[in-house]
């Protein structure tokens, strides 16, 4: 889903409709909504690609949402910057880059480089802080205001992006504001650390390791929330999705990570959706005693409620575990055993 995008005025900051951008889809090319589109004016665009590679001299104040204080930023800040554009809540890439940044970042120090985040989707500021919540303190999610549309634009003519790109943006500046790396769409710890490294910031990513996670699978449970997904299908006149076996034994392996690591990185530092070639979406939660009990905390959920509700899916897999919170689950238990391959950085 693209839409025109109307460019930013002197006084108000550039505003993206909450459709225009959605998490990647991986696997799933025929969806336009793999990419975010900003149509800019033809002579901007070329504007912007004749850019030059420093942003030296661009500053300006924001807002630092987590803390509410102001926040300077300097293109040419005398340290490395790493400046993130995505969609923070309704984006699996971005999310996953900061889950994966923030575990790599405690073993640096705040006066060796600086991160910031702007949220370019337009996500509401209560939905940014529930995701960001427990960040480390040196990633500065900054409100997105006209000057910081400014400095997205000049980053991507700094490196030639078009119009079509794959959220998360990320660029590199050394300390003289020099734009020296870039990327877009999903990368894990070992690019993060290359491009820091590039800058003078040694990251070191540490070795995997093999945990074996004993669990409790639910499969009445998981059945359960098929039923209450198809009802609710149902009701927009959507087709009933069926229960993938593969798919299924992904979410397992899934669960048993995510009791390890909670987040859409996996405890290797790769994206959930390495986990089956049939992926392309994923919901988690914890905390939940009854499937009904998840399933209303999705659906009051507007990015997890669109996930099963989108025409293109034919199927779902769906895992629950059940531990010491979970002592109501009936049905069909199976103990597993499965090995979770962690990788975080040291």
């Amino acid at each position: 889903m693209t839409e025109d995008i109307i460019e930013d005025t002197e006084s108000e900051p550039e505003e993206l409709p909450d459709e225009s951008i959605t998490e990647l889809e991986e696997n799933d090319s025929e969806y336009e909504d793999d990419l975010q589109e900003l149509e800019l004016e033809e002579e901007q665009t070329q504007e912007l690609l004749e850019a030059s590679s420093n942003i030296g001299s661009i500053s300006f104040t924001t807002t630092d949402l987590r803390t509410s204080q102001t926040i300077s930023f300097k293109g040419n800040a005398g340290k490395v910057q790493m400046i993130i554009f995505g969609g923070i809540s309704s984006c699996g890439n971005t999310n996953s880059v900061l889950d994966t940044l923030n575990g790599m970042v405690k073993s640096v120090s705040a006066s060796s480089m600086n991160i910031y985040v702007f949220d370019i989707v337009g996500n509401s500021t209560s939905d940014i802080l529930a995701e960001t919540g427990n960040l480390n303190s040196m990633i500065r999610v900054a409100n997105y205001n006209a000057n910081a549309a400014t400095l997205r634009q000049t980053c991507a003519g700094a490196v030639g992006l078009g119009s079509r790109f794959t959220m998360p943006f990320i660029v590199y500046v050394d300390a003289s504001g020099n734009v020296y790396d870039s990327s877009t769409g999903y990368v894990d710890a070992d690019k993060i650390a290359s491009s820091l490294k590039s800058g003078g910031i040694n990251i070191t990513v540490g070795a995997m390791q093999t945990l074996y996670v004993t669990q409790y699978a639910s499969y009445s449970y998981a059945y359960q929330i098929l039923n209450i997904v198809n009802e609710k299908r149902a009701e927009q006149g959507l087709s009933a999705l069926q229960m993938d076996k593969e798919l299924l034994e992904a979410a397992m392996q899934r669960a048993a990570e995510c009791s390890v690591y909670y987040s859409h990185t996996r405890p290797n530092g790769t994206s959930c959706y390495t986990a089956s070639s049939k992926m392309n979406r994923e919901n988690i939660a914890a905390g939940y005693v009854s499937p009904e009990d998840v399933m209303s905390g999705w659906l009051n959920s507007s990015g997890h409620y669109a996930k099963p509700f989108q025409y293109g899916n034919q199927h779902i897999h769906i895992h629950m575990e059940h531990g010491a919170r979970m002592t109501q689950t009936t049905g069909m238990n199976v103990q597993t055993l499965l090995p979770v391959q962690i990788g975080r950085a040291a």
